[in-house]
C-alpha cells in the first residue's frame, strides 16, 4: 500500500512537471507573440522584445521596438518619434514626428491642427535648417489661415489654406495670406501666388489675361 502511494506521488510530480514544461511558452506572456507547436519555446516576440536563440524573449531598451535577443541593449529599430544612433534610441526634437537616423535632425514637424472655434490653424511648426521645429508666427490680417512656414524665417508663411469653399486664398509678395475674392470677386476660384492674378474662373467665366475673369 505504501509503495503504491509512493508510485502515485511520483507519477503526480512527473505529470505536474510535464504540464509545466508544456506551458513554458504562453502567447502574450513574457513578451511572446507566437509559441512553437509544443509550446515550449517562443518563435516570435512582441514589439519591444528581442528573441534569444533558446526561445525566450527579452525586453529591449527605452524607445526600442526591436533588439538583439542575446543583448537586449543593442537596439535595431525604434518607436515613432525616436531615432537610432549607436544601437540606442533617442527622442526626436520637440514637435518633430520623424527624424533622421544617426543625427536626430527633424525631417517632418508635427502637422497643424485646425481650430474650428478660432477658425484658424494652431499651432503651426516650421522645420529649421538645423533640423529642429519652431513655432510659425505668420503676419497679416489672415495669419490664422497660414498652414506652413520655413523654420529659419517663422514669420514668413509659405502656404495658405484653400478650403474650396468659395473663398480661395493666395500668398502675396509679403508672405501674407490674402483672399482672391478681395481682388476679383466671387468669379475667381484660384489665384496665383505672388501677384494674386486669377488663373481659374467659375463656370461660364475665363481668365481675361490681365488677372481677372471675363464672360466666356
Amino acid at each position: 500500500m505504501g509503495r503504491s502511494l509512493a508510485i502515485a506521488a511520483i507519477a503526480a510530480v512527473i505529470f505536474v512537471l510535464a504540464q509545466g514544461a508544456a506551458a513554458a511558452c504562453q502567447r502574450g506572456v513574457n513578451g511572446c507573440a507566437k509559441c512553437n507547436v509544443a509550446k515550449t519555446k517562443c518563435e516570435v516576440c512582441q514589439s519591444g522584445y528581442g528573441r534569444h536563440p533558446a526561445g525566450t524573449c527579452h525586453k529591449c531598451g527605452p524607445g526600442c521596438t526591436r533588439c538583439s535577443g542575446l543583448n537586449p541593449a543593442r537596439c535595431t529599430a525604434c518607436k515613432p518619434k525616436h531615432y537610432l544612433k549607436g544601437f540606442k534610441c533617442y527622442k526626436c526634437p520637440r514637435h518633430c514626428v520623424e527624424c533622421e537616423k544617426g543625427t536626430g535632425k527633424c525631417l517632418r514637424c508635427k502637422p497643424p491642427t485646425w481650430d474650428a472655434d478660432a477658425y484658424s490653424w494652431a499651432p503651426v511648426y516650421g522645420k529649421t535648417s538645423a533640423g529642429t521645429c519652431v513655432l510659425c508666427q505668420p503676419q497679416g490680417n489672415h495669419a490664422g489661415w497660414c498652414s506652413a512656414c520655413k523654420g529659419d524665417k517663422p514669420k514668413r508663411c509659405t502656404k495658405c489654406t484653400d478650403f474650396n469653399n468659395g473663398f480661395p486664398m493666395y500668398l502675396d509678395t509679403s508672405y501674407h495670406c490674402q483672399f482672391c475674392t478681395a481682388l476679383h470677386g466671387d468669379k475667381c476660384l484660384k489665384c496665383r501666388n505672388g501677384d494674386g492674378k486669377c488663373i481659374i474662373c467659375a463656370d461660364g467665366w475665363v481668365p481675361d489675361g490681365a488677372g481677372s475673369c471675363k464672360t466666356a
